[in-house]
């Protein structure tokens, strides 16, 4: 039968032989036994909730510092729970998330580091108990994903950029998954990116909202979404997309392009502004039937705006200045 999501590795029922001293696990009333999880000759049992694992305890130390701790202190109680003769190490966290976890560990060709493809319930399982447990290695790796699929500058965020996450969208409810593994993992420098998306989503179709599951976001990250917000809409003038009329080449046209283009196309952008003259948005074909100089000026007023209103976006959500989240994140993923 297959496990967790993504996974089509075969598990196997067991019964649970126990010593006396494995309360929590006796009261567990089947076992899964994860296979390619299960090393005849490992030395220690993991379990959560009902899937276990059988690995080497010295693999684990030697990717996690805390589990390192918590091995130690378990061996010198007498009174540990063991499975089947062996020290068995009980983890609260949910089982998909252990067996990602131990998984990317003992068999790391499984989560390799981008270009190459994970899914986010990979990425989202790995990252957070890496930097639970302070898996260095792991944690890093899972910082490059995440920068794939946010960017920290605004050449980064075209389309071109290719992003590492197999399954990543642009709904409301991936970005808010998002967002919580952000929170939780502290990835601050991620936040601007992942925030301004979920603000291109809100404004264009208020009800994807309402397809976020209750308990994903705090009350502190929708604080943030609607900061985000009010950053984009206050901040991006009209004058923008105004045609240069000391040289225009052909008032008539642009002019008549230009109260086309107020009427039919601001609530495109104030939905995105920073992608609206790129190509394929929804300011590229307004842009091209203007005369060559409204259009140049157009442009690079759009350029200016969109690095100042990216420099200034940090402190619109309390967050410090790109200096901080870029030393934040060149120590999150390792330098890369």
């Amino acid at each position: 039968m297959s496990i967790a999501s993504g996974s089509s590795t075969p598990v196997t029922r067991l019964g649970t032989p126990l010593s006396r001293t494995s309360t929590p696990l006796a009261r567990v009333a089947e076992l899964t036994r994860v296979e390619d999880l299960w090393f005849p000759d490992g030395q220690l049992i993991v379990h959560a909730g009902d899937r276990i694992f059988r690995v080497h305890a010295e693999v684990l130390e030697q990717q996690s510092l805390a589990l390192r701790g918590i091995l130690a202190v378990r061996q010198a109680n007498i009174h540990s729970e063991h499975y089947e003769g062996l020290p068995a190490l009980p983890l609260s966290d949910p089982p998909d998330q252990a067996e990602h976890y131990l998984r990317a560990i003992f068999h790391p060709e499984t989560f390799p580091p981008p270009p190459q493809a994970v899914t986010f319930d990979a990425l989202d399982a790995v990252l957070r108990l890496s930097h639970k447990y302070d898996s260095t290695t792991l944690r890093a790796r899972g910082m490059q994903h995440l920068a794939t699929l946010f960017a920290t500058d605004v050449a980064s965020l075209t389309p071109d950029t290719t992003c590492s996450l197999a399954d990543a969208d642009d709904t409301a409810a991936f970005l808010a998954r998002a967002l919580a593994l952000i929170r939780d993992t502290h990835a601050d420098w991620a936040l601007p990116h992942a925030l301004y998306d979920l603000h291109t989503v809100a404004w264009a179709d208020a009800s994807d909202l309402e397809h976020i599951p209750d308990g994903v976001l705090a009350p502190a990250d929708y604080a943030h979404a609607f900061r985000a917000a009010r950053a984009v809409v206050d901040w991006w003038p009209a004058e923008d997309v105004l045609l240069y009329e000391d040289r225009c080449a052909r008032r008539q046209t642009c002019a008549e392009m230009q109260r086309g283009f107020l009427s039919g196309y601001m609530d495109e952008w104030r939905t995105d502004p920073l992608r609206f003259f790129w190509p394929e948005g929804a300011g590229e074909e307004y842009v091209r039937q203007l005369c060559e100089p409204c259009a140049a000026v157009v442009r690079s007023r759009h350029a200016g705006h969109s690095v100042a209103f990216w420099q200034a976006f940090p402190a619109a959500l309390n967050l410090p200045g790109w200096d901080v989240l870029w030393g934040m994140k060149r120590r999150d993923t390792g330098g890369i």
